[in-house]
């Protein structure tokens, strides 16, 4: 099957992304499988704390004393979270191909730290909130829009995203804050450690981060020292990193369609 027939590049993805949810929606109805990703769902595993026995309830949790034992638990939490959580994960490998070098990068990358922090804590504090359905749809909706905007830049637009990337992954940072804190609200946070735990989950999310981010770098460096990638580009006069953003703007955006097709279904339904 080919989609060169079709011009615009950003239909192609919402075809990928339908076209991805009606399998899973045939395989679902017919139980022949369960979809690796359900798009009917967070994409984000359910943890049981501390270990895969549900033995520890809320109130248990609250009375939990400070100690490194605990406060290690929400660290590997918060890693496991984001490592995990393939929105949030494909929503920086997005961030990553649409910036352009290390200084934008790290601009970018600061700014939705510093955004899903703010709203992690204030949610997690019951300063601020909203309902988790909606947020998990707006996710799914902020990784289709950066995606659309790797084609764009590929088409030499220059859009608001592409001039200033930080700007949008600050604004949709603090959406992702408020998915991040679902996994705390189901567990709860020990009442004389609020503070510390919150920070070492937050922690964890951003060493995740970081952790995926670096081994992105790995890779691309990796390929690019590979002798058939570089004869690819003395011989194209192309370099393999911009050839690669088209496919996975496409895997990206087809992928993150089909959650917000799932996720805006189950919202409705």
């Amino acid at each position: 099957m080919t989609l060169h027939w079709i011009k615009n590049r950003s239909i192609r993805i919402a075809l990928v992304g339908t076209l991805l949810f009606g399998i899973s929606f045939l395989t679902q109805a017919h139980e022949l499988r369960p979809p690796l990703l359900s798009p009917f769902q967070s994409t984000v595993p359910n943890f049981d704390v501390p270990s895969t026995d549900s033995i520890y309830s809320r109130d248990e949790i609250a009375q939990w004393p400070v100690s490194g034992k605990n406060a290690g638990m929400y660290f590997a939490l918060g890693f496991t979270h984001m490592l995990l959580g393939m929105d949030h994960l494909l929503f920086v490998l997005a961030l990553v191909v649409l910036v352009s070098g290390w200084r934008q990068l790290i601009t970018t990358i600061t700014a939705f730290t510093l955004a899903h922090s703010v709203t992690l804590s204030l949610a997690v504090l019951g300063m601020a909130g909203l309902p988790q359905e909606p947020v998990e749809v707006v996710i799914a909706l902020s990784v289709a829009f950066v995606a659309v905007e790797i084609l764009h830049k590929l088409e030499g637009r220059k859009t608001l995203t592409i001039r200033k990337p930080w700007l949008v992954a600050f604004g949709f940072g603090l959406l992702h804050g408020f998915g991040f804190a679902g996994a705390l609200s189901d567990i709860g946070l020990p009442d004389h450690a609020i503070p510390l735990s919150l920070a070492v989950f937050n922690l964890g999310i951003e060493v995740g981060q970081l952790a995926f981010i670096l081994a992105i770098g790995a890779l691309g460096l990796v390929l690019r020292r590979m002798p058939s990638v570089h004869q690819w580009e003395v011989r194209t006069g192309h370099s393999a990193t911009v050839a690669s953003a088209l496919p996975v703007a496409y895997l990206v955006g087809g992928l993150s369609v089909w959650w917000l097709m799932g996720r805006t279904i189950a919202l409705v339904i």
